[in-house]
């Protein structure tokens, strides 16, 4: 069997059974020695079809979408909430700041907003703020994605280029 054919086996195996210890492979594909198979498990990882783990066990890389952002919210809710008043303490009256999409990023949004700063972002959430805040918000416009709450594409890269952080 050429590499290839290998390497494909091992995926259409993964696929089933998402996974696998190196021996449980073996049993597979008896034809093959485990030294072949770790060297093509690790030409799969270059590749990112498989993802090698502690122990010789393999997982099939997933080619699903990010989570949508109103999922992760509430996901490790008290680590994200920390790393925001962390983070708040670095960022002082009269900064320019880039805040990116995402959960974490949202958490510290809403921990910054009573400074006096200026938020240049491609995160929608900020358009949910309401109440007094004494920051400036400058969303860096282009193609929503409704999923992560984000926007991206050429104009967000264009607009982008105009600030310093």
């Amino acid at each position: 069997m050429i590499p290839y054919e290998r390497q494909e086996k091992i995926v259409e195996i993964l696929n089933q059974k998402e996974l696998l210890r190196i021996d449980e492979l073996q049993k597979y594909i008896p034809e093959i020695s485990i030294s072949t198979l770790r060297r093509d498990l690790k030409e799969l990882e270059k590749k990112n079809k498989v993802h090698l783990l502690a122990g010789g066990a393999v997982k099939l890389m997933s080619s699903t979408t990010e989570l949508p952002v109103s999922a992760k919210t509430n996901l490790q809710k008290k680590e994200k909430d920390y790393i925001a008043q962390v983070a708040a303490k670095q960022i002082n009256d009269g900064d320019t700041i880039y805040l990116d999409s995402g959960s974490t990023c949202s958490a510290l949004l809403r921990e910054i907003v009573t400074k006096k700063i200026h938020i240049i972002t491609t995160n929608t959430d900020a358009l949910s703020l309401s109440g007094d805040f004494s920051c400036d918000i400058t969303l860096l416009g282009g193609a929503f994605n409704p999923i992560i709450s984000s926007l991206s594409g050429p104009l967000t890269e264009e607009n982008i280029k105009k600030y310093i952080f």
